[in-house]
């Protein structure tokens, strides 16, 4: 449930960065998006730039904002609308258009947020993860959608109760000898899962992720796992790329679901940053590959492939060396 927070709320953290972004640089554009000291991303401000060293109006920027909260708008995203509304006006408050906006989407984000929670209500009767999946929907439109929260707090104490009953049952099955295999891959997924959740919330990405990663092997459709494994795969990107190491970030974006968070921002931005560098990273897959390194000529080459995907000797090369370190292993057994 923490990490749902923390998700949620990431809406309310990117307004704040946003207008101390604007107060700190006179409205001036951010080229690229930042992680901020809880991690999460500080959206990229499309702000238009003062032409020939004039100074760019407040008026400007306020109606620029509003035209960002219009595209969010289209693309179905209310709750990020309703957020630079709230920058337009919070840099002009006596706006009527602004104001008048801010109603408008207000009262159309509250009332798709309150079909998702109807829809998840009704659910709750025959199918609980999908009730759950619609009360995220919910807060994901509204963030601070109050019966959401608590709903999602009843299905979360429901499921630990559940978890509970069956573990009381398993070890009651122990000692009368009758636990079965079934039982073991439950009580075995079960503590990966807690495992997994508590690295992650205590920022032990890796270890969170390899966990997920096990747990992705038996249940590979779940989408809370999937939501997991894709925060993970972030964070260390995010990690990475606040030390500049692009690479090691581009390696870690690339495994990120495409459209999630500002994912395709970020790949973007470390391939432009390690655009330079492909020949290189592929020539020293060749040396490792002549001295009979394949694994560590393998990864040279699929990160030249991460930072341009279209590299044909990079794709030839590999596809020969996968092929041997393929008959290694077959040797091997």
């Amino acid at each position: 449930m923490i990490i749902l927070y923390r998700l949620l709320s990431m809406n309310f953290r990117r307004t704040v960065t946003a207008l101390m972004l604007l107060t700190a640089a006179g409205c001036a554009g951010v080229s690229a998006p930042k992680p901020d000291s809880n991690g999460s991303i500080v959206p990229v401000l499309s702000t238009p730039k003062p032409e020939h060293g004039k100074t760019l109006s407040w008026e400007a920027t306020m109606i620029k904002f509003l035209k960002e909260a219009a595209i969010y708008e289209a693309n179905g995203d209310l709750g990020n609308a309703v957020e630079y509304v709230k920058i337009a006006l919070t840099i002009d408050p006596s706006s009527p258009t602004a104001r008048g906006e801010l109603n408008r989407l207000i009262l159309k984000r509250n009332s798709e947020a309150e079909k998702y929670f109807n829809a998840g209500k009704a659910a709750r009767t025959s199918n609980d993860k999908e009730a759950t999946r619609l009360f995220i929907a919910a807060l994901g439109i509204r963030h601070d959608y109050p019966e959401a929260l608590a709903s999602l707090r009843e299905l979360h104490i429901a499921k630990e109760e559940a978890v509970l009953q069956a573990r009381l049952k398993k070890e009651a099955a122990k000692i009368h000898g009758k636990a079965s295999a079934e039982d073991e891959d439950i009580d075995v997924a079960n503590y990966s899962l807690e495992v997994a959740i508590l690295s992650f919330e205590e920022g032990e990405y890796m270890t969170a992720i390899r966990e997920f990663e096990k747990i992705k092997s038996r249940y590979p459709k779940d989408e809370d796992i999937t939501l997991y494994l894709n925060s993970s795969y972030y964070n260390m990107g995010i990690s990475w790329f606040s030390k500049n190491d692009s690479r090691k970030a581009l390696s870690w974006f690339t495994k990120v679901d495409k459209g999630f968070e500002r994912v395709d921002d970020f790949i973007k931005k470390c391939r432009e940053n390690l655009r330079g560098s492909t020949e290189e990273i592929f020539r020293n897959g060749l040396k490792y590959y002549k001295n009979n390194n394949y694994i560590d000529a393998a990864e040279e080459w699929k990160s030249v492939l991460e930072i341009d995907p279209s590299h044909k000797q990079a794709k030839k090369y590999l596809r020969q060396v996968n092929k041997r370190l393929k008959a290694s292993r077959n040797k091997s057994r």
